[in-house]
């Protein structure tokens, strides 16, 4: 089909483009395509009209790939109906990809009927793990589960940084096909600090090692802004999957409730179980606090983040 509308998340229709062009170029090999690339904002038609032209000096095929569709100024989307309607020989291939675009419009309702029209939704926390799991098998790699958990956990949850991770890890791997956890941890960037986020769950759990574990962080180069900024934030995750938790819902329900990782929502679950409300409640007070001090100026973020660890492990 020579025309196609690709709609909605970019990381689904980028992938979703590359293949039709990979397609197109595998179903006739020795076929050649020009392809050319303009911009819905700036597009100029006779810029588009010269891009289709079926004929050249060496044979070649139109591709057009317009992007931000959605930019097309109103009058030059009608003026491209009728030449999109005649592009649809065998030999044209026109590519219209945006964010949206109105499906009571005329462009809208012509792709539709003329064409091939796709849209993506982002894609969702649960369905991160797939995604993943694909995305390394594409690039011929393995991971042990704690190694995805720990790419998963690690990273916003975003399937084009977690692509440009895989591809990361696929350039270390070369001809090896499958990395060890320590590997992993070694060479993905964590967004949320993989220092940072085993101290605040030692930290929260009240365990033994956590001033330890703090110090490394902080040592390791950890903002304690930042710090306090994931710590707040998961202890109101806690006490949220406590409440959930108090609702009768079961971890997997909750997971699908709060949109987190499964196995994540688990250990949320059973930490705030050993947890009472009032202390997180109080924990989420003297951080925020402790964040006003800070602003004011009159406390340093360090000092302030080693009181409130020394104050809710019990050593203040």
């Amino acid at each position: 089909m020579p025309l196609h509308l690709f709609l909605g998340d970019p990381w689904g229709r980028g992938r979703a483009i590359a293949h039709l062009k990979r397609r197109l170029r595998a179903a006739e090999p020795d076929a050649r395509w020009r392809e050319t690339t303009l911009d819905g904002e700036e597009l100029d038609l006779s810029q588009l009209l010269e891009a289709l032209r079926t004929t050249s000096l060496f044979g070649e095929r139109p591709l057009v790939h317009v992007k931000r569709v959605e930019k097309l100024p109103g009058e030059h989307a009608e003026a491209l109906l009728p030449h999109l309607e005649r592009a649809r020989g065998p030999d044209v291939c026109v590519i219209l990809e945006g964010d949206k675009l109105d499906k009571r419009g005329k462009l809208y309702k012509a792709l539709k009927g003329w064409g091939e029209v796709q849209e993506f939704a982002p894609p969702t926390r649960q369905e991160l793990p797939k995604l993943l799991q694909a995305l390394l098998e594409e690039r011929g790699l393995a991971l042990p589960p704690q190694g995805r958990r720990a790419l998963l956990e690690g990273i916003e949850p975003n399937p084009m940084r977690l692509e440009r991770e895989v591809e990361k890890l696929a350039l270390y791997a070369r001809d090896r096909q499958a990395l060890t956890l320590e590997e992993l941890e070694a060479l993905i960037f964590h967004d949320r600090g993989g220092r940072a986020f085993s101290a605040l769950e030692a930290l929260l759990a009240r365990r033994s090692d956590a001033l330890e574990l703090l110090r490394a962080a902080l040592e390791g180069g950890e903002e304690p802004t930042k710090l306090f900024y994931l710590w707040a934030a998961e202890a109101r995750a806690l006490l949220r999957a406590k409440s959930l938790k108090a609702e009768g819902l079961s971890s997997a329900e909750i997971a699908r409730r709060t949109g987190d990782f499964p196995w994540r929502a688990a250990k949320r679950v059973k930490l705030a179980e050993a947890l009472s409300s009032e202390a997180l409640i109080g924990l989420i007070r003297a951080l925020h606090e402790a964040d006003v001090a800070i602003k004011r100026g009159e406390r340093e973020p360090e000092e302030a983040l080693w009181a409130l660890a020394l104050a809710w492990l019990g050593f203040a």
